[in-house]
């Protein structure tokens, strides 16, 4: 009968603590519906990226999306990042001058060459990357885009 009496004051306490905290469980998992609510569109939209390159090991990216960590993870892809206005006026602040798109994109194919380059719309369009989007469509194939996205295929000069 002791087996049983302790197994009945922990149930009861947890019982408690449920009930006590129902609120805060509540709002937990109402956070996480609405969570992946607001987020599908967005993932899904990683996924079809991540389909469109084959999920490449290899690619190079712009995106306005956390540097493109949730697009490698959900996208099941590897990236090197291209920099982000902000990084470009720190380089330029420290005095190392602004790289031609040339000279940047020879330095982050050193190691493996890239097979695509996936830019979002809003830095593709942006005057900030006027150079980098002659230089990819004079080169380049543009293979694919979406509602948010454009995707070059460095594989085959265009």
């Amino acid at each position: 009968t002791w087996g049983v009496v302790p197994a009945l004051l922990v149930s009861a306490l947890i019982l408690g603590v449920v009930v006590e905290n129902r609120q805060t469980i509540l709002k937990i998992v109402e956070q996480e519906r609405y969570a992946e609510e607001r987020w599908a569109p967005r993932i899904a939209t990683y996924q079809e990226i991540g389909q469109v390159v084959n999920h490449s090991r290899h690619t190079l990216v712009l995106v306005h999306w956390d540097y493109g960590n949730s697009l490698a993870y959900h996208g099941r892809l590897a990236k090197k990042a291209w920099p982000p206005p902000a990084q470009l006026q720190v380089e330029e602040r420290l005095g190392r001058g602004r790289r031609s798109v040339e000279k940047r994109f020879d330095a982050l194919s050193s190691e493996h060459p890239p097979e695509y380059f996936i830019i979002t719309k809003n830095w593709y369009w942006d005057a900030e990357y006027q150079d980098l989007r002659g230089f990819l469509t004079k080169n380049f194939t543009l293979m694919a885009q979406g509602d948010d996205y454009v995707v070059f295929d460095l594989r085959d000069k265009g």
